[in-house]
């Protein structure tokens, strides 16, 4: 099996900046994929396979789409320009915006699940949201 290196795009709630960057980022469908295209280009220029998206941030519901079209985005433009990349989201913003850790995969974040490679959960699951999220997959 082939390692992989990914960088990662993480940005928490205690650090009051990232507030204001994914607003910004997140502001329209057009942000959000000129990001998701300077990350491609620095994954490219730095040798990386792909991307951990940890984004520990409340969001307002209403800037989902747009994070959703990043994640897209991304995944599609990486894909195309480092073959065999990967995307990860981290179990981290639910589809509603809210900083909530699911512990599992289930409807709340299975939507970034389907437009990325896969999905990192966060570290308090039990084998009983293993096995749930198995079956969500």
């Amino acid at each position: 099996m082939e390692s992989k290196v990914l960088g990662t795009f993480t940005g928490e709630e205690w650090d009051a900046k990232w507030r204001d960057i994914y607003n910004q980022m997140l502001s329209t469908k057009e942000s959000a994929q000129e990001v998701a295209e300077r990350l491609k280009e620095l994954a490219f220029l730095l040798g990386f396979d792909g991307w951990l998206i940890n984004i520990e941030v409340d969001l307002d519901e209403g800037q989902i789409p747009n994070l959703k079209e990043f994640v897209s985005h991304l995944t599609h433009t990486m894909q195309s320009s480092v073959p065999g990349s990967l995307v990860i989201w981290y179990d981290s913003v639910t589809i509603k915006g809210h900083l909530c850790y699911q512990d599992q995969l289930n409807d709340k974040n299975k939507p970034f699940f389907d437009i990325c490679d896969g999905i990192f959960l966060n570290y308090n699951w039990l084998e009983l949201s293993h096995l749930l999220s198995l079956s969500a997959s």
